[in-house]
């Protein structure tokens, strides 16, 4: 594996150009990581776990550019954004310099954020519609029965619901963002701890959570229907076929459908057009109800109120009433509630109408592979709907990236977590999502291997066996007691933190998913350890100090094989 000096040198997909000079938007846009860009930091992006296909690169690029445009809209220390670069087919995200507005621009941005916890919620409701009416003409439509004409319509209508999607997420979450900001600054002022701090941010229910129950009922009806030990015998990514012509399955399949009809419409992971949507294989979901039922039902959240009221009650009559104003402006303005929420309408989401056009077309064009269209870029795919190429004349290269995808294989758990060796000069999102600031410099490695020390989360502590996962496929893999120990987690993880008993990431900021979730269920966890998943293995017994944040291996598991 080349160095970390040297992963600039990695190659790009065959035949794709690599954009070259100043874009005229005045925006820094997708593109490879070159040497000229180690003079910042630049963190692997825990979002993509997954290699990148070139169809998904313009999406991918949608996300950098808009936090770039929402971050120069809000100049009040958020910031200037982040840019996306590309080792191989993996993307990681460093700041951009923040803007220089003149005094009148950084006022009326002081004033926007002032008024915006009164706003907030009557704007995310409109934005919130907004997405789910272009959702619904989008999914209208008949692809198959589409003449070229109108599949390139659609195509552009998706492209552009996308781009949208991405300028509400960031205009919305730069604003609650910087709130949050103030936020944590009014508890430094009263003496309170930021790990102590968010527990008073708010996380009213969310459509993430509503589709959890969903499947926890599910669960729970797989026994009084006789199924359980049918779900739990099933081979893994079997259990549909498993279930289908038994009679007394009809009810239950009824229901999985109900679930599908309202929750069906989400990923595993952002901008991945690899991974199918629920609908399209309901047996990602399967696999949840599978692990609840091999594992059984676990401990319910702490209620939000409670963790509050515990934090409250830490601080003098004094300290409350200094504290009230901001408090009740972010709670307004719910960060927590709404980084768990959006997910379901934006993150998970937005990507699969482009996915069902690449699939719609890859029938439509007879090709050899249900996903041979994901390897064609954006400008390809158009050409051939215009009738300037044809499949056959893209067969090739689109063979040719399918090998270089194969070559990537498995190496990403080889990647640095940081690259470059610039300042630690950390855009509000980064810090928030990815826990930048708290990440190890370049190439620095813990000189003692059973002490890691990361970003404390959620306070308290936890001692118990370490179950090291890369993706969301190995989760029906958790027991009770464990800890949890990956890269990230998404919401795809959350129904198995009713079982854990702490939880040990990578990556990741306070507002992180790992973070909230744990939050709620009353778990210690660090994040932005950078070294954890490279450190710990399934089996080793850790113990979590989710408040001074820090990881400490009491006991190695045996060492017989690749890690778990």
């Amino acid at each position: 594996m080349p160095t970390t000096a040297a992963w600039w040198q990695e190659p790009g997909f065959p035949g794709v150009p690599a954009p070259s000079g100043a874009a005229a938007d005045g925006l820094d846009h997708l593109r490879p990581l070159r040497p000229t860009d180690l003079d910042r930091r630049w963190f692997l992006d825990f979002h993509h776990p997954r290699p990148l296909v070139p169809l998904a690169l313009p999406l991918v690029d949608d996300i950098g550019t808009a936090s770039q445009a929402a971050a120069h809209e809000l100049p009040v220390g958020v910031g200037g954004g982040f840019a996306a670069r590309l080792v191989g087919p993996h993307v990681v995200l460093g700041p951009c310099p923040a803007p220089e507005p003149d005094p009148d621009h950084r006022a009326a941005a002081a004033e926007e954020l002032d008024r915006y916890p009164a706003r907030f919620p009557g704007e995310w409701g409109q934005h919130s519609a907004e997405l789910l009416a272009g959702y619904a003409r989008l999914d209208a439509v008949d692809l198959a029965a589409s003449s070229a004409a109108q599949v390139a319509t659609y195509l552009g209508a998706a492209r552009r619901l996308h781009r949208r999607a991405w300028q509400i997420h960031f205009r919305v979450m730069y604003r609650l963002f910087a709130l949050q900001q103030r936020f944590l600054a009014a508890c430094r002022d009263v003496g309170l701890a930021e790990v102590d701090a968010v527990a008073l941010l708010g996380t009213a229910d969310t459509l993430i959570r509503a589709a959890d129950r969903a499947l926890a009922e599910l669960a729970a009806a797989a026994g009084p229907a006789g199924l359980a030990d049918v779900v739990r015998a099933a081979p893994p990514g079997r259990v549909l076929p498993a279930l289908r012509g038994r009679p007394e399955a009809a009810g239950w399949l009824a229901g999985l459908d109900a679930v599908l009809a309202v929750h069906g419409q989400r990923s595993d992971a952002l901008s991945d057009l690899t991974a199918p949507s629920w609908a399209e294989d309901p047996e990602i979901p399967l696999a949840l109800v599978r692990a609840t039922l091999e594992c059984g039902p676990g401990q319910p959240p702490v209620p939000a109120d409670q963790r509050s009221q515990q934090v409250l009650d830490t601080l003098s009559p004094a300290a409350r009433r200094r504290l009230e104003p901001a408090l009740v402006d972010v709670q307004r303005a719910d960060v927590a509630w709404w980084n768990e929420e959006h997910n379901a309408l934006i993150d998970l989401r937005v990507h699969l109408p482009v996915r069902r056009v690449a699939l719609a077309l890859a029938a439509h064009w007879r090709t050899p592979a249900r996903d041979d269209v994901l390897l064609l870029t954006a400008p390809e795919v158009d050409a051939v709907l215009a009738g300037a190429a044809s499949w056959a004349d893209l067969a090739p290269l689109a063979g040719a990236r399918r090998d270089y995808l194969a070559g990537w294989r498995g190496r990403r758990a080889e990647l640095p977590a940081v690259l470059g060796s610039g300042p630690a000069v950390v855009d509000v999102v980064l810090d928030e999502i990815l826990g930048a600031s708290a990440g190890r410099p370049p190439g620095d490695a813990a000189a003692d291997l059973t002490l890691l020390t990361g970003l404390g989360v959620s306070g308290g502590t936890a001692t118990g066996p370490a179950r090291l996962l890369r993706t969301a496929a190995e989760l029906a893999e958790v027991r009770p007691g464990e800890v949890l120990v990956c890269e990230a987690t998404s919401p795809s993880w959350t129904p198995v933190f009713d079982r854990l008993a702490g939880c040990v990431c990578d990556a990741g900021g306070m507002l992180t998913h790992a973070a909230i979730i744990s939050r709620e269920y009353g778990l210690p966890c660090v994040c932005a350890v950078g070294t954890a998943t490279r450190t710990i293995r399934t089996g080793d017994v850790v113990r979590v100090d989710g408040t001074a944040g820090t990881v400490r291996v009491l006991a190695r598991a045996p060492r017989a094989g690749p890690a778990a």
